[in-house]
């Protein structure tokens, strides 16, 4: 009952969400032109980096012990599986690729949302020729962020294992589908990993304090008040979609909430790349940590 009430209350959140951008797309649209170079590097970018994965995934996955058991006794698989075989692959490039566009439409929402707050949302991203004092100051800003990343994935991971947190049973089950995914050298692991972990930071921070909180900021007029409750709320949103990611859920939402109000912090004093650049090395240290000293 847990299980249907827990992805009954992300499907109408993720349902929500997509309509809110939607909505905000068809506002923001006339910012398309301007921010369309930018928006489809971001977009590639994030797609390239899941690819690996993908093809890592599709290379270890027996796709016949999954579908063989569930076809008719009349069908088959030798002239069933290679239509089934491709039928994964293309669904898998969908899948990536869907994520990248929701992500070029998630940077075109969160440029509108917060340019009506600071003058330049992303102020790397769209640079200029040049380093001015306020570029620098930009990324001294990006490099402390990208500390704290590795200091917060660090303090994290020893306390998990000083309170026996490991992998939730869901994801158990899920690694069971890919017997030898982890069997590849760790060197392989460690890129592929890092790559759709680094895809996945870029990803969120776009959309959750970058499109989503932009929003709510927006329509408050920045106001700091609105700012703790709304950063509050993003935040919440943010950690319910990591539940299942632990046997521990109530420590890894509280531990998913606690960054995410520091993520939200960094996007609103400093900039969204901060947000992004804090986000990727917590992901890429979280990954090295757990593959150097696995918690079993």
């Amino acid at each position: 009952m847990e299980k249907i009430i827990i992805s009954l209350v992300t499907t109408v959140i993720q349902f929500g969400m997509f309509v809110l951008f939607i909505t905000l797309a068809v506002i923001h649209r006339k910012k398309i032109r301007e921010t369309a170079p930018v928006a489809i590097l971001v977009g590639i970018v994030t797609m390239f980096l899941g690819l690996p994965l993908q093809i890592l995934v599709y290379k270890n996955i027996d796709v016949q012990s999954l579908v063989q058991p569930h076809m008719p006794e009349t069908m088959d698989w030798h002239v069933l599986g290679p239509v089934v075989h491709v039928f994964v692959v293309i669904a898998g490039m969908a899948a990536i690729l869907f994520s990248a566009v929701y992500c070029m439409f998630c940077y075109i929402i969160a440029y509108g949302e917060w340019g009506k707050i600071v003058p330049r949302p992303f102020p790397v991203l769209t640079m200029r020729f040049g380093m001015s004092l306020k570029l620098k100051k930009r990324f001294a800003e990006i490099g402390i962020a990208s500390g704290t990343g590795v200091v917060l994935a660090a303090a994290s991971y020893f306390a998990f294992l000083f309170l026996n947190v490991g992998a939730s049973r869901e994801m158990d089950d899920l690694f069971r589908q890919f017997p030898d995914l982890f069997m590849e050298p760790g060197w392989i692991q460690a890129i592929v990993l890092s790559f759709f972990f680094v895809s996945a930071a870029i990803t969120e921070e776009i959309m959750f304090r970058g499109a989503l909180l932009g929003f709510f900021l927006r329509i408050t007029k920045n106001r700091f008040a609105y700012y703790i409750v709304f950063a509050i709320v993003v935040s919440a949103i943010w950690a319910f979609f990591h539940f299942y990611n632990t046997n521990a859920p109530l420590i890894k939402l509280g531990q998913v909430f606690l960054i995410g109000l520091l993520l939200s912090e960094a996007a609103r004093r400093w900039s969204l790349e901060s947000a992004i650049a804090f986000h990727v090395s917590l992901n890429i240290s979280s990954v090295i940590l757990e593959l150097l000293f696995p918690i079993t």
